[in-house]
């Protein structure tokens, strides 16, 4: 299984960290990505709500299927990237 996992630091968004994580599961520039993070999710809230004054608390967690991979933000930003085919199912 292939997992990626980021962490959120104060230079870079989480909407930033979900794409370059995305990207780099695929081996292509974030450029590339189809669909754009936005027709997808809002890249906004995602950022207000894991942003560093963002509300999120523990164990707060939001999953998304994007460009073929599964995404979990939670916590106070820790990405985790896997493809979609092989996410563990929902139960």
């Amino acid at each position: 299984m292939t997992v990626s996992r980021a962490a959120i630091d104060n230079h870079r968004n989480v909407s930033t960290v979900v794409v370059e994580a995305v990207a780099e599961s695929m081996g292509v520039s974030p450029l590339e990505l189809d669909p754009p993070l936005h027709r997808v999710v809002d890249p906004d809230a995602l950022d207000d709500l894991f942003g560093p004054t963002g509300a999120a608390t523990e164990p707060t967690r939001v999953s998304f299927t994007y460009a073929g991979h599964e995404v979990t933000v939670q916590g106070r930003g820790d990405v985790e990237v896997r493809p979609a085919s092989e996410s563990e199912p929902v139960a």
